[in-house]
């Protein structure tokens, strides 16, 4: 079970950028309920951190005898593993609703984090989302690599804020992102949550629903890169590779440091056979990520594949 710290900072100068930045008052779920409709559609619109009133009561009634702040932040975060509050387990591939994830009492890092906000809003705490910096979840699925950020939530107080920190301690550094961010984070994970939900109940892999939420994701917010390379990868499943290779290089020209994008650009690029191009985006993703074998790997057998094309043109030259 995922164990959710909840840590008190105090203010402090270094901070109050910060502070000014995530405690600015939320826009309202109406105008954001808007904004999506524009976006993806009535249909497919979604708050993911909207809670029931069953839960605001029940969150209400084991803060009552709290009264500070900090107190009454740390209790909340505390309740959403504690058995006897609300109890959700950890689930890595359950990127559900905040009601979903209440009811079914399980959910994967944003789950946690919409319940956080929903409640904590609903409280009259001011609560935001927050990004880990530079912490991402590999999935090598399918023959295919996607990446999701960490999410997690913030509630302000009076004397700092209360940050929930599932277990990576005071080092890890994050930073607020808005609510319409946060969906986009969302329908990035539930697009691979489509795939691992079929994967274990053994049926095909619905790489159209998942593209479908990829691109949701990017229509909400255009420079988010870890959408561009999801959807690159849905395409490339479903024989859009033109499609797909634009994706990546889309991918790539928001965030250049993807090692991700450039390896499955390159895997891209060596199937077409486009060798020098796939060869060049290996060694990148090598230089990006040192510890991932499959670029060195990969890189090899793209060279590998260049030497024998030398060999067979100076055969015939011969």
């Amino acid at each position: 079970m995922l164990i959710a710290e909840a840590l008190v900072y105090a203010r402090s100068a270094a901070l109050l950028a910060l502070a000014a930045c995530a405690t600015a008052p939320p826009p309202p779920h109406a105008e954001l309920a808007r904004e999506l409709e524009a976006a993806v559609g009535a249909e497919a619109a979604v708050i993911p951190f909207e809670v029931d009133p069953v839960w605001v009561r029940k969150a209400r009634a084991e803060l009552v005898l709290l009264r500070s702040p900090e107190s009454r932040a740390q209790h909340l975060i505390d309740l959403l593993n504690d058995p006897n509050g609300f109890g959700v387990e950890y689930d890595a591939d359950a990127s559900l609703t905040a009601n979903e994830a209440l009811a079914a009492r399980r959910g994967n890092c944003f789950s946690y984090a919409a319940i956080l906000v929903g409640l904590a809003r609903a409280l009259g705490m001011r609560a935001e989302f927050a990004e880990f910096e530079h912490e991402e979840t590999r999935y090598e699925r399918w023959k295919m690599i996607v990446r999701s950020g960490h999410v997690t939530a913030v509630i302000n107080t009076p004397d700092g804020y209360v940050a929930m920190e599932y277990g990576y301690g005071i080092r890890r550094r994050w930073e607020v992102i808005s609510d319409r961010e946060a969906v986009a984070h969302y329908y990035n994970n539930r697009g691979f949550m489509r795939l691992a939900d079929a994967d274990r109940a053994r049926r095909p892999l619905p790489w159209d629903e998942a593209a479908a939420d990829f691109e949701r994701s990017v229509k909400l917010v255009d420079d988010f890169y870890r959408g561009w390379n999801n959807l690159g990868v849905a395409m490339s499943r479903l024989g859009r590779e033109d499609i797909a290779r634009t994706h990546y290089e889309r991918a790539l020209a928001y965030e250049p440091t993807a090692a991700t994008a450039h390896l499955n650009l390159g895997v891209l690029l060596l199937r077409r056979g486009e060798i020098e191009g796939a060869v060049e985006h290996f060694k990148r993703a090598a230089t990006l990520s040192p510890d991932d074998a499959r670029a060195e790997r990969l890189e090899g057998l793209a060279l590998g594949v260049a030497e024998r094309r030398r060999r067979t043109r100076r055969h015939r030259i011969e």
